[in-house]
């Protein structure tokens, strides 16, 4: 996860840096803030390093647009081929997300696959947009008749913003166009069709399951897995192992946590030793979780019991 700050008519270095100091343990690997000449926008990045580690520092920029972004673009590859690779000065999937744009393609986006959130900028437009599911946090604000975007509220601390928003996800912002909604997610039938065989729609699942967690796991560095030995996280682990095995890699690595004995633990073990993992325990207390919640709160930035549990 990378976390960034967008100062957009807002001209304030010494602001950018303390926003981006905040949210500093999104990205522990460096950090740089940049602007762009011409341009009424300043940009600050904290990465973690996941595609292209050596050469994927952000903020991105090439001659008039500059790029900031947290998350992975799963079709990178194929975007590459497509706009020719010629035109990339770095390895990070992100700078895709540059050419795309600068295609001139109508709905450039929606070529995207993936997880982000993203600003960009040229010298006279600014974009900010979040992923179909939301999956990236990003918020904006306004500020002496600029704006500055986030990708978590504690970056706004202190600072004197009117009207903290969440980008909803699969919006976009345009300071030339407006908001627009660039995907709608697909509403199923809420009972089965006349003709319909649960074996192909079984088989077609499979399908679906194993090429998701296969672009998953595209990555410069290594992948593990969450494992509870329910049915979700087990499937996925199996898929995820039968990757690295196609791969010639070693063992997936599986984390289980849990408090001692407990089912979760214990199936997790037996999930991760029928598909042949690399298995990891931690195991808590009733006083841990007591000494932890206020640590989760204050990096979910909510007390939703849905996620706080």
């Amino acid at each position: 996860m990378c976390g960034f700050v967008c100062l957009w008519n807002i001209n304030d270095k010494t602001l950018a840096e303390g926003m981006i100091d905040k949210i500093a343990h999104r990205g522990p690997d460096e950090a740089h803030v940049a602007t762009l000449p011409g341009a009424p926008v300043m940009m600050a990045h904290c990465r973690l390093s996941i595609i292209g580690p050596e050469d994927g520092a952000q903020p991105i920029r090439q001659t008039d647009d500059m790029l900031v972004a947290n998350g992975e673009i799963y079709n990178h590859a194929d975007l590459r081929a497509i706009l020719g690779e010629a035109a990339f000065e770095t390895a990070s999937d992100s700078e895709t997300i540059l050419h795309l744009f600068r295609s001139g393609q109508a709905r450039w986006i929606d070529r995207l696959d993936g997880m982000f959130a993203f600003v960009l900028a040229t010298k006279d437009r600014i974009i900010a947009a979040r992923d179909p599911l939301g999956i990236k946090p990003l918020y904006v604000a306004r500020l002496d008749g600029g704006v500055i975007f986030a990708s978590e509220l504690k970056a706004f601390d202190g600072v004197p913003v009117e009207g903290i928003e969440a980008i909803p996800p699969g919006h976009l912002f345009d300071s030339r166009d407006g908001w627009r909604q660039w995907y709608r997610t697909p509403q199923g039938a809420a009972t089965a069709e006349p003709g319909f065989n649960i074996g192909h729609a079984s088989h077609e699942l499979r399908l679906v399951l194993e090429t998701a967690v296969a672009k998953w796991m595209v990555a410069d560095v290594e992948i593990g897995s969450f494992l509870s030995g329910g049915l979700d996280s087990s499937i996925i682990a199996a898929i995820a192992q039968k990757v690295r095995a196609a791969q010639g890699l070693g063992p997936l690595k599986t984390f289980a946590v849990g408090t001692q004995g407990s089912p979760d633990l214990i199936a997790a073990r037996a999930v991760a030793e029928h598909i042949g993992a690399d298995h990891h325990e931690a195991v808590f207390t009733a006083q841990d979780v007591v000494d932890a919640l206020p640590h989760v709160i204050y990096h979910l930035e909510s007390a939703d019991v849905d996620l706080v549990r």
